[in-house]
């Protein structure tokens, strides 16, 4: 992946940890207001980064996600846990990708 240059998947992964940034304010709205297919679209556009990135927490827990939402009626409290458990994969994403940074910086 990226010909083994880590600067180039470095600079690919904080483009894709930045969105997820955004993806996490998204989804506080999304569980607020229970928009079904606002909540598919971020899913599915979280799981394309996360293949592309190789970033398997987010890309399973996706692909999960996006199973469920197409052959059941997730709504209500189905879709808030979801939501949650999308939002806490994201956070952890986040921290250990700040994590790898601060190890880079120093």
């Amino acid at each position: 992946m990226y010909n083994g240059c880590f600067d180039d998947y470095y600079e690919i992964l904080a483009l894709f940890v930045k969105e997820l940034q955004a993806n996490q304010n998204d989804l506080k709205s999304i569980k607020r207001e229970g928009d079904l297919q606002q909540f598919k679209f971020i899913v599915h556009k979280i799981r394309g980064g996360a293949s592309y990135c190789s970033v398997p927490i987010l890309s399973d827990l996706t692909k999960k996600i996006e199973e469920s939402v197409t052959t059941k009626d997730t709504t209500g409290s189905g879709m808030e846990d979801q939501v949650d458990s999308l939002s806490s994969s994201i956070g952890q994403v986040i921290d250990a990708f700040h994590g790898i940074k601060s190890m880079q910086d120093s």
